[in-house]
């Protein structure tokens, strides 16, 4: 007769499903509800998501939790390279009650030992594959995932990991006005082009850089537009144009407000200084 360990066991969560998904570079995240958790995790590229009236922006070793019976959705199409964990699950009752070692974390971050995380998301992806009755050790697989992000967050890093992610919210906006300064934008419009909320899209940039999105804009078309005066010999007009200024006179009037003087004696002032000290 065999002499056994027995072993009562109860999970706080139970893990349904997983996979990993692989972009093609077309097609949106389905727009849906469900009736489980969602646990992603972004490996490459960026994945826009919203919940009911919250949106994220997912880049690489990022991480997101979907809540059950709540709305969500692509708000833009998947880029060619995005590649991204997901994993469905349930919360027991008993789970998310006030004890002590009650597991908490952020709902979405940035993952500070992301190869680590891959490896456990592989393992539970392959015991999902090769191993029958395979309910206990998937939900064990995700239970030490979650566990592993808790940890992160108790450390002194977890404010510079939250700066990190704002930073390159922030920095997307950035990167959106530098190559397009020169259209017709908006706060408005970036953050349609983005997928975010653009209350939520202002208070981000404004952390970052100290300025509004708009006073970001103007900022860089006045200085497109300064370089413009000293290095070529294009009209003021010509330059508006060039650079965003729905007329010649609106240029002027935020040139002399913001540098005290106008763009043609800027221009004479600053082209004598650059040849001098040249």
């Amino acid at each position: 007769m065999l002499d056994l360990f027995r072993l009562n066991y109860a999970l706080p969560l139970e893990a349904i499903n997983g996979g990993l998904f692989l972009s093609r570079g077309t097609g949106k995240h389905p727009d849906r509800i469900i009736d489980s958790y969602e646990f992603i995790f972004v490996t490459s590229g960026e994945l826009h998501i919203q919940e009911e009236h919250q949106p994220f922006a997912l880049l690489s070793n990022h991480y997101l939790i979907l809540y059950p019976e709540k709305r969500h959705w692509g708000t833009s199409p998947f880029t060619p390279n995005l590649s991204f964990y997901w994993i469905h699950f349930r919360v027991g009752e008993a789970f998310g009650e006030e004890k002590p070692n009650l597991l908490q974390i952020p709902r979405y971050g940035k993952v500070e030992r992301p190869e680590f995380l891959k490896e456990l998301l592989r393992r539970f992806l392959d015991v999902q594959e090769v191993t029958s009755n395979t309910t206990l050790l998937r939900s064990l697989f995700l239970l030490t995932i979650l566990c592993e992000i808790k940890d992160q967050f108790e450390n002194p890093e977890h404010d510079r990991l939250v700066a990190t992610s704002t930073e390159t919210l922030a920095n997307l906006v950035e990167q959106y006005i530098r190559t397009h300064f020169h259209e017709k934008i908006s706060t408005s419009t970036i953050a349609r082009k983005l997928g975010y909320n653009p209350d939520y899209l202002e208070r981000r940039y404004k952390e970052t850089f100290s300025r509004t999105i708009s006073e970001g804009i103007q900022e860089r078309r006045l200085r497109h537009a300064s370089n413009l005066l000293l290095e070529s010999n294009m009209t003021v007009k010509e330059i508006a144009l060039r650079c965003g200024f729905r007329d010649c006179s609106l240029l002027r009037r935020t040139f002399k407000q913001k540098k005290g003087v106008t763009p043609s004696l800027y221009r004479r002032l600053r082209g004598r200084i650059h040849v001098n000290t040249a």
